[in-house]
């Protein structure tokens, strides 16, 4: 298997923060088969983060929703798997285990096929697809649940240690990543990243208790707030807290996802709640502290000793071993609006104690 002719294809399409939690598991394959091909099938959407990793051999894009969409997506269609089917792999592992990773993994030629077993396939028609199921203990760290599969596979029973990822910028972004970390604001002692927004509205914290933690902070130390944005309401929210702040803090919008990752690379701390950017943070070396609700912690807080968080409690008394199963149609999002904030801020301080003893 250490051939340069050995090849590998990773079926993990989306969410971006599930892609960018299965990085670490990208490194694994690298480190152990260096010369070895390693593609990866991805969503358009997802593209551009795996286009900058160079650890990868090939990026297979491909666009669903467009093939759901119009008649004319089908010639596209019919080039992904030509595209596809142009290669026959030693191994494929379908890390996603739904119905539409099965698409891909039935489509794609490999030898051999493996995915999660019946406890982790998220759509159990993705079983049907497999040739080898692996078995991972249902209480791991996302990013371990997906390293896992694979070690086991390969019975390896090693601790492997995921690393920073470097991301490869354009001419442009390069440029603009300068221009940015040249802002006098950034010239402060600490620069600390928030982004505290979520596709879910039930993983935010409601805005007057991320502005007492801030207030508090900006009490406390000599800081400088980057809030970013994707999104208008985002981008409203962004401008509110500059205000708040003022000549604490900047906004910065329209970041690529590689640009994003570097931009954090330059600060000392991100605060944030359960989605892309906590999950990006994973990929560098910058600390990260961030705030739970309807998703537990250890299941989804990057590993490391650098990384906080704050896990908020249900009052429902729900319970779950990874999130929850209200999380999109909870009609109060008690657990993280009624957040105490004493609790949220003592937790916050130790982390940012351990930032300044860094610093030093």
């Amino acid at each position: 298997m250490q051939s340069s002719s050995f090849s590998i294809l990773l079926v993990k399409t989306s969410s971006v923060g599930d892609v960018i939690q299965t990085l670490p598991t990208l490194q694994y394959l690298r480190a152990r088969f260096p010369e070895a091909t390693i593609d990866w099938v991805v969503e358009e959407s997802n593209a551009s983060l795996l286009l900058a990793v160079s650890l990868l051999s090939r990026v297979v894009i491909i666009d669903t929703k467009a093939w759901r969409s119009s008649l004319g997506s089908w010639k596209n269609f019919l080039s992904i798997l030509k595209n596809l089917r142009s290669k026959k792999y030693d191994l494929l592992f379908d890390l996603q285990g739904n119905t539409k990773s099965a698409c891909v993994t039935l489509l794609a030629r490999a030898k051999e096929k493996i995915g999660f077993d019946s406890t982790h396939v998220q759509e159990r028609i993705n079983l049907l697809v497999t040739t080898k199921r692996i078995p991972v203990a249902k209480t791991l760290n996302a990013q371990m649940k997906y390293l896992q599969l694979v070690q086991r596979y390969f019975s390896d029973d090693a601790v492997f240690f995921p690393q920073s990822i470097s991301m490869k910028l354009t001419f442009l972004e390069k440029n603009r990543l300068e221009a940015l970390l040249a802002n006098s604001s950034l010239k402060a002692p600490i620069r600390l990243m928030i982004a505290a927004r979520s596709r879910w509205p039930n993983k935010e914290i409601q805005v007057e208790t991320l502005c007492s933690l801030l207030t508090h902070i900006s009490i406390q130390y000599s800081v400088c707030f980057v809030f970013v944005y994707h999104t208008k309401s985002e981008k409203q929210q962004a401008d509110y807290m500059v205000q708040r702040f003022k000549s604490q803090s900047l906004s910065i919008g329209e970041l690529s996802l590689p640009l994003w990752q570097n931009l954090m690379n330059g600060m000392d701390g991100v605060i944030c709640v359960d989605s892309a950017a906590l999950h990006l943070c994973a990929t560098t070396n910058t600390p990260s502290f961030s705030i739970f609700g309807p998703s537990l912690a250890d299941r989804y807080r990057p590993v490391g000793q650098q990384h906080f968080s704050v896990q908020g409690s249900c009052p429902y008394e729900m319970q779950f071993w990874s999130r929850c199963p209200l999380l999109r149609k909870c009609a109060t999002g008690a657990c993280l609006k009624n957040l105490d904030s004493y609790h949220l801020i003592n937790a916050c301080s130790e982390w940012l104690a351990t930032i300044k003893s860094r610093l030093q």
